[in-house]
């Protein structure tokens, strides 16, 4: 390997179980079919990756974040003295 060569790593499917503690509502929704995932655009391609953002799904990502962020109770941090 060449330095600065990225490393792949590749991971097999598998079946993990949902965890014991959750309740038979929240199996339920894990079990549902995931929808199929779109292609992203290139790396390099700023256009598409505008229109990809711009989608309204993006919108409840980003509307989540931004209260995470103006919030000062949702996230607080512990440094030991």
């Amino acid at each position: 390997m060449a330095d600065g060569e990225a490393v792949a790593v590749e991971l097999s499917s598998r079946r993990i179980p949902p965890p014991a503690g959750i309740s038979e509502a929240a199996r339920a929704v894990l079990a549902m079919p995931r929808p199929a995932g779109g292609a992203y655009p290139a790396l390099d391609d700023a256009d598409g990756w505008r229109r990809y953002s711009a989608h309204p799904a993006h919108d409840v990502v980003r509307g989540v974040m931004r209260d995470l962020v103006e919030s000062t109770n949702v996230v607080q941090f512990y440094v030991p003295g």
